[in-house]
Parts: C-alpha cells; sequence; structure tokens
C-alpha cells in the first residue's frame, strides 16, 4: 500500500499541514477527541487495533456505528454528535482534495445525514438580580476575594467566554479614555471589549496590586493559588462556590446549576432586555453570523419582531507537535496538547 492510501498519513496531514493556524487551540484539541474517540469505538466494538487502522476501514458503516455509540452509549446530545460528525466531514473534505481517486467511502461517508439539530428557544441564563446576588456573595475583605470579585465581573460584562478570559494578560488591558480589552476569540478571531467605568475601576486596582513589571507585559493576570495561569477547570469552581453562597443566602429562586458560559448568555439576554441592536451584540460577543446571535431574541413573540426589524435595518498555547513516520495513531494525536502552565 502507498503511503498515499494510508490513515495515519492523512491524518497527520490534516492535523499538521492543514488544521494547525486554521483554528483555535480549542478547536484543534476538540478534533483531537473526535479521532481519539473513534478509534476507541474502533477497537471496543470492531476489534479494529489503532495500528491496523487504515483507509478500509474508513467507511459509512463506521462512522455511521461510531456517531450511535457516542449518542446512544456515550450520551452524547445530538448538538454534540452533529461537532463529532462535522470534524470527520472536514478531514473527508481533506482527503479527497489530497487524493481524489481516494474511492466511493469517502464520498458515502460525506452523505450521511443526520437528525437536524435546533437551538434551544431560550439559552439558560440568569437575571440581572441573580447576577447581582452572586457578586455580592464575593467577600472582597481578601486577597481571594478581590480577584473572584474581579474574574466574575470581567466574565459576566466582558461577555466572554472562559478560555478569553483565562488568556488575558497584561498588554490585553488598556486604559485610555476609552478603556478597553483585547481578546482572541473562537477561530483565532481578535475582538476588542470596551470597559464599563465600573469594570475599567476594578482592573486598574486589580492589575496595579499585582505590580507587574515592564518585562512581565505578556503574564496571564488571573493566577490560581500557585501563581499559576488559572484554568477553565478553576474558574467554573469559583463560579459554583459564590452561585452556591448566593442560593442558600438569597430568598431569590437560582437555576440548579452553573456553568462559565451561562453568564455570557445571561449578558446577551440583559443587552437584549435593553433593546440593545443585535447586530451590535453579535459584535460585542464576537459571532461570525447574526443567525448565532438570534437565539437571544427567542423569548416572546413581540420583542423577536422588534429585535428583527432593529437588526434587518442597519456584538492556551499548544506544543508544537512532533509527527513523524510513527505506527502509533494514539501518540500522534496525544502530541496535540497544551503546555503546562
Amino acid at each position: 500500500m502507498t503511503k498515499i492510501h494510508d490513515f495515519l498519513w492523512f491524518l497527520q496531514h490534516f492535523f499538521v499541514s492543514y488544521m494547525k493556524g486554521r483554528v483555535s487551540d480549542n478547536t484543534l484539541l476538540s478534533y483531537r477527541d473526535t479521532f481519539r474517540l473513534l478509534l476507541l469505538y474502533a477497537r471496543e466494538y470492531q476489534n479494529i487495533k489503532e495500528s491496523d487502522f487504515d483507509i478500509i476501514n474508513f467507511n459509512p458503516d463506521m462512522i455511521n456505528g461510531y456517531l450511535r455509540w457516542i449518542e446512544i452509549e456515550r450520551g452524547c446530545k445530538p448538538s454534540t454528535v452533529n461537532v463529532r460528525y462535522h470534524h470527520i466531514v472536514s478531514f473527508c473534505k481533506f482527503m479527497l482534495n489530497e487524493a481524489p481517486d481516494i474511492g466511493n467511502n469517502i464520498k458515502g461517508i460525506l452523505n450521511i445525514r443526520l437528525t437536524k439539530v435546533y437551538p434551544e428557544a431560550i439559552p439558560k441564563h440568569f437575571t440581572k438580580e441573580q447576577i447581582a446576588a452572586m457578586s455580592d456573595a464575593i467577600d472582597t475583605s481578601l486577597p481571594q476575594g478581590s480577584r473572584d470579585k474581579v474574574i466574575f465581573c470581567t466574565l459576566y460584562e466582558g461577555g466572554l467566554r472562559v478560555q478569553e478570559l483565562c488568556n488575558i494578560c497584561v498588554c490585553d488591558v488598556h486604559f485610555e479614555q476609552y478603556s478597553y480589552l483585547s481578546v482572541i476569540g473562537k477561530g483565532n478571531k481578535p475582538r476588542l471589549i470596551y470597559l464599563s467605568k465600573h469594570l475599567k475601576l476594578l482592573l486598574k486596582n486589580y492589575i496595579e496590586n499585582l505590580n507587574f513589571k515592564d518585562y512581565q507585559q505578556t503574564e496571564s493576570i488571573f493566577r490560581n493559588q500557585w501563581g499559576k495561569k488559572i484554568s477553565r477547570h478553576g474558574i467554573a469552581y469559583i463560579l459554583e462556590k459564590y452561585f452556591n453562597l448566593a442560593r442558600k443566602d438569597s430568598l431569590i429562586h437560582f437555576p440548579d446549576h452553573i456553568s462559565p458560559h451561562m453568564l455570557r448568555h445571561s449578558r446577551a439576554m440583559h443587552f437584549k432586555a435593553d433593546n440593545i441592536d443585535l447586530m451590535d451584540i453579535r459584535d460585542f460577543l464576537g459571532h461570525s453570523h447574526i443567525s448565532t446571535t438570534e437565539i437571544y431574541a427567542k423569548t416572546d413573540g413581540k420583542s423577536i419582531q422588534t429585535a428583527l426589524k432593529t437588526a434587518t435595518s442597519v456584538l492556551g498555547i499548544m506544543e508544537e507537535p512532533i509527527w513523524e513516520d510513527n505506527p502509533d495513531i494514539i501518540t500522534f494525536l496525544d502530541s496535540f496538547r497544551k503546555k503546562k502552565q
């Protein structure tokens, strides 16, 4: 069998030559997990070892079985199944571009049709009162509490994704006449987040107290108890802590759980409630398409019509992967992982 017909050859070139630099680090890791799971399914349910997996095994029956497995056995939501299939489709298109005569199996995979997934009617979010209650639950008399207050307010007021928050460095915060954060969002797209007077003051005092030197401009401003860059899990832990405190001490009814992304949803929903234009919300959030932002208009019929009329008239550093003619496909996929902070 020639190298051009080897599955590992295609997979290596897809990740290293094609994907690297085109997508964000987190997206690349998501693609990696898709193929790790595929190889796990092939080994456990098709008795095909990773080292034996090849083009002949990469066929519609294998992919259909894999997609059913992650939905039924692993309990993945249909939206997650669609994401995994989208990753596989991207890989198939890459293969066809590299070798147009590769065979009907690849074209058969592209013809798989999944159930269309519609977004939920209303994204899970908090009311303004709930946001205020969680903020008030943070004890700022302690250094850790002061940090947590800035984290909470920056995540909510900035409408940030959690990884965007984790990645903020000293040089990303600009205190000028119109102060702003510069962040790199999904798909490596840069955007500016303008700061309210309240958030500007919080960030300014917080950064000044950390006393960064000139040579530390690329240091992360949010750190864990060991002085290292804070992680997504660290942010989730902090939010859950104050969520539980607020729910315990407040008479306000709260949802059953919290996730960092719910604060982003909350900011968008509050913008919408204040009659901010959907196009402005799209730009603020860094969405590529207005269709993604329209989910925040789905609260009631009247507000949907008003918002849409307004819209139509106008918001991780990775290891460098090392690859060669290595027969261990799992070792190759595992080379795509984040550096320890």
